[in-house]
């Protein structure tokens, strides 16, 4: 079954994502069949897809007389949006310009939800930022969602070419993880439980600081140089400490 949120994240409301699917289901459907296959009363269904004819889902032709309807193809579709997110790149530059900031005024993000959580990861590492990335790790970060959320981070990360060096509380899943660290472009060191049991993520990519509750699903973001300055400080003299047990 088709998830409806999918249709959600490219700009489709769910009465939209009904109309389009019953007309990409069944070309040259007219306002009847759409009715009898969504539910969704005549009147509405011309508003509805005169909108997804504006927004490039649907075509509008006549067949009979009748006015009807022809789904444009999901991979035209795709390819439509792949052309939007490109045209978007290579503007941000000059938006990033535009933004209203104050140079010594830090910026905060506040994300919530498992959604946001994975777009706030997606957006956090790039190789554009910085070819490191470092953090204070938990083991909610191994073994939240079957260990989901750091499958994405390495996902990502091998993409972007970013290297990862990670101070963590021993765990079984950490020595699993620190296993398949070359592989990974990453760099794990462990230290003694009793001394090192966090909570949370503490993590810096470039300029930002990321402080992540996988367990509660929330996460904010500073953009700043001197607070990342000073983590990544504590970060390193923790890293070259002789605490490390492995």
């Amino acid at each position: 079954m088709i998830n409806n949120e999918i249709f959600e994240n490219i700009g489709l409301n769910e009465k939209e994502a009904k109309v389009y699917l019953s007309v990409l289901s069944n070309p040259e459907k007219g306002a009847s069949g759409i009715e009898k296959e969504t539910g969704i009363g005549r009147t509405y269904i011309y508003d509805i897809a005169q909108k997804l004819v504006e927004k490039g889902f649907l075509r509008q032709t006549n067949k009979g007389g009748k006015r009807v309807f022809v789904a444009t193809s999901p991979k035209e579709i795709l390819e439509n949006q792949k052309k939007i997110v490109s045209e978007f790149e290579q503007s941000i530059d000059e938006l990033e310009n535009l933004q209203n900031k104050e140079e010594n005024t830090p910026q905060i993000v506040y994300y919530s939800g498992k959604k946001e959580l994975e777009t706030m990861m997606s957006n956090f590492i790039s190789a554009k930022i910085d070819k490191e990335a470092i953090a204070f790790s938990d083991d909610s970060f191994y073994l939240q969602e079957e260990g989901e959320h750091q499958q994405k981070e390495i996902s990502k990360r091998l993409k972007e070419k970013v290297h990862f060096r990670a101070l963590v509380g021993m765990s079984n899943a950490v020595l699993k993880s620190k296993e398949k660290d070359e592989e990974e472009n990453r760099e794990t060191r462990i230290l003694p439980k009793d001394s090192f049991d966090l909570k949370t993520m503490l993590g810096v990519h470039g300029k930002k600081t990321v402080v992540i509750n996988y367990k509660k699903n929330f996460a904010f973001v500073v953009e700043d140089e001197d607070l990342a300055h000073t983590i990544k400080e504590i970060f390193e003299n923790i890293w070259d400490s002789g605490k490390i047990i492995r």
